[in-house]
């Protein structure tokens, strides 16, 4: 069996934000986001490239933690796949 959707998306984010150079962030934000998701932050649809935006790392940023600390995993019935829920903690310095 693979990742949790926790850990996956704890990993994805991970690899994004620690990434220090441009290819390297591409190639970590591709391997995370699906070409054709459906991007929602707080409620409201937002593109690909303006995820991509916000999620890029900051030259100023040295140390990032992703963590989840009150997400639930909930697996599909009947079906391959399941939903998080819940706040992600991004620390950043």
């Amino acid at each position: 069996m693979g990742l949790s959707l926790r850990d996956f998306t704890q990993q994805g984010l991970t690899s994004i934000y620690t990434a220090s150079e441009p290819e390297d962030i591409e190639r970590a934000f591709d391997a995370f986001v699906s070409p054709n998701a459906e991007i929602h932050v707080n409620d409201k649809q937002i593109s690909r490239e303006d995820f991509k935006k916000l999620v890029s790392r900051n030259s100023l940023i040295t140390n990032v933690s992703v963590e989840f600390p009150n997400a639930i995993d909930v697996p599909k019935k009947g079906a391959q796949g399941e939903a998080l829920a819940g706040p992600e903690v991004i620390i950043w310095s």
